[in-house]
């Protein structure tokens, strides 16, 4: 960024882009998780962090 300021804005811009997609995937899995939850009835929130069973 010192050897050349002029991309810092958009670097910058990039930066918010990534952020906002992983926030738009975060909400597309809890969509998911509540259509699985309403068709099967198993919650399935946080599975990763009970081991893998």
């Amino acid at each position: 960024m010192m050897e050349n300021p002029q991309l810092i804005s958009s670097g910058m811009e990039l930066f918010l882009v990534s952020r906002n997609l992983e926030r738009v995937a975060d909400l597309a899995t809890n969509i998911a998780e509540g259509v699985v939850f309403l068709v099967e009835g198993k919650s399935i929130k946080h599975h990763a962090e009970d081991g893998g069973e």
